[in-house]
C-alpha cells in the first residue's frame, strides 16, 4: 500500500454532496475538494449549492459551478457498457462531450501538483452518467499530471456487471479509512439547511471505506475487495 500525502491529495466529484456520500472518510483529510456541477440548465439548485460552499466546514473547496449536461438516465439501460467518456449513452448527447472537455480543462489547472486524486468509479456508483463522465475526465489527466488515481467503493446493485468488468482489469492497490459520523452529519445538515441534499435521508454510512487504484489487465487481485453495495430503486432523475 502506498503512503498518501494528504497535503497533496484531492477529491473530485460531479455534484455537491457527492464528496460526503462517496468519500466521507476523506473530506477532513485532503487539501482540495473539487465540485464540478452547479445545476441543470433549467434547475434552481445553484444558489443553494453556492451557499453550502460559502459555509463549508473544511478548507480547500473549489466549485466549478458548471451546468450539468443532463445525461443522467440516458445510458443504454439495463446493460450499459463503458466508453471513453463514461457510460455509453443510448443516443448522441453533445452536451455530455462538451462537459467532458470543460471539466478536463479546469482540472488540468486545479490538479497541478497533486500526487493522489480520489474520484467516482467508472460505473458511476449507482449508474450516474455524470459521475462516470467525471471519472473519465480525471482518468484522462492521470499520466499528464502524474498523480495516483483512486476510485470509490460504492456500487449500485444494477451496476454489478459493469463493476466486475472493471475489477477484472486489475486492482493495483487498496486503502481503507474510518468514517467519522460527526463529520458526515455536519455536512449533511448543511446541505439540508440549503435544500440541496439530493440523496436519501436518513442515510447510514459504513464504518470504513475502501478506495481502489485501478490497475493493468494482467493484475489479478490476491486479496478480498471491500465494495459497498447500494440497494436502491432503478435510476431516476437526481
Amino acid at each position: 500500500m502506498r503512503e498518501i500525502d494528504f497535503s497533496r491529495a484531492a477529491i473530485v466529484v460531479a455534484h455537491p454532496d457527492d464528496e460526503v456520500l462517496w468519500f466521507g472518510s476523506l473530506v477532513p483529510k485532503v487539501s482540495r475538494i473539487i465540485l464540478c456541477y452547479g445545476m441543470e440548465a433549467a434547475g434552481t439548485a445553484r444558489e443553494g449549492r453556492r451557499a453550502v460552499v460559502e459555509e463549508y466546514p473544511f478548507s480547500g473547496i473549489e466549485f466549478f459551478d458548471l451546468v450539468q449536461p443532463g445525461s443522467y438516465t440516458k445510458a443504454a439501460w439495463p446493460n450499459p457498457t463503458l466508453g471513453p467518456l463514461g457510460l455509453v449513452l443510448e443516443r448522441p448527447h453533445p452536451a455530455h462531450e462538451q462537459s467532458f472537455t470543460e471539466i478536463v480543462a479546469r482540472l488540468r489547472q486545479s490538479l497541478h501538483g497533486m500526487t493522489a486524486v480520489f474520484t467516482h468509479n467508472p460505473w458511476g456508483e449507482y449508474g450516474h452518467e455524470e459521475h462516470a463522465l467525471v471519472y473519465a475526465a480525471v482518468n484522462s489527466l492521470k499520466e499528464e499530471c502524474g498523480f495516483d488515481l483512486y476510485v470509490s467503493p460504492y456500487v449500485g446493485s444494477v451496476m454489478l456487471g459493469v463493476c466486475r468488468e472493471v475489477v477484472d482489469r486489475g486492482i493495483d492497490d487498496t486503502i481503507r479509512f474510518k468514517i467519522d459520523p460527526a463529520v458526515t452529519a455536519k455536512i449533511t445538515e448543511l446541505y439540508r439547511k440549503h435544500n440541496v441534499w439530493t440523496w436519501f435521508h436518513p442515510w447510514n454510512w459504513p464504518d470504513e471505506e475502501s478506495f481502489f487504484r485501478l490497475g493493468r489487465g494482467d493484475r489479478v487481485p490476491t486479496r478480498s475487495l471491500a465494495f459497498e453495495i447500494i440497494e436502491m430503486p432503478p435510476p431516476k432523475r437526481r
